[in-house]
């Protein structure tokens, strides 16, 4: 089985001042959060869906997820403070299924509307000798450090990449990292920063550099571009 989270917890503070978290802007007249879970309603794989979402916005959710007829295969569930809190209670979710040892899980940001089908396919083969895979796609930029004002050390892009969507991890590996995140024992708000000092060597997929998480307005822009809606 393939369990997949989408985080949906933030306030998205990031994007801007508005009525509603970012989560809610519409690509093609559907929000973004939709345009995620349609990813993986259309994956073709035994798959069962969790919705991540904050709190004050769960009415609304489940209005929109009832909307597209998915009121039955997705599970809407709470989001904590912080992302590390809600991963944990997507995985608490998760283990109330009582999952077998060979499943794995599927996080993706509920503003990842564009993320390819194919992408994910590799994703989820890649798994099968890895415990943890990550899609990132190449820097292309000049990246530096900043030391106050002045400009650092330039750093080798040829080295460097981003993370996107999706990230995908063995069952047991999940359950290790939100542990240890739990435990304050590994500290780190993304759990590929706590899976990297438990010592897991991380399986990389290249991407499409189209696959973009909505942060600011000007990813919307492109995002709206990519998906024919500009």
């Amino acid at each position: 089985m393939i369990f997949v989270a989408i985080l949906c917890g933030g306030a998205g503070t990031r994007f801007g001042p508005g009525n509603l978290p970012k989560q809610f802007e519409e690509v093609g007249s559907r929000p973004l959060f939709v345009r995620a879970i349609e990813t993986y309603v259309n994956l073709g794989e035994p798959t069962r869906i969790f919705l991540i979402f904050n709190p004050e916005y769960v009415r609304k959710a489940e209005e929109l997820v009832a909307k597209q007829g998915w009121k039955e295969s997705v599970d809407i569930v709470e989001g904590g403070a912080t992302r590390q809190a809600s991963v944990a209670n997507a995985l608490a979710a998760i283990e109330a299924t009582q999952p077998s040892r060979d499943d794995v899980v599927v996080l993706h940001n509920g503003v990842s509307p564009n993320t390819p089908t194919e992408l994910i396919s590799r994703c989820l083969k890649a798994i099968g000798p890895s415990e943890a895979v990550q899609a990132y796609y190449p820097a292309v930029h000049t990246i530096f450090e900043v030391e106050t004002e002045t400009l650092g050390s330039l750093m080798d892009r040829e080295r460097l990449g981003y993370t996107c969507d999706p990230t995908v991890y063995r069952l047991d590996l999940l359950r290790r990292v939100v542990e240890a995140q739990r435990s304050q024992s590994h500290r780190g708000e993304r759990t590929l920063d706590t899976a990297k000092q438990l010592g897991v060597t991380i399986h990389l997929v290249e991407s499409d550099p189209s696959n973009i998480k909505v942060t600011n307005p000007w990813d919307l822009a492109a995002v709206k571009e990519a998906m024919g809606d500009s």
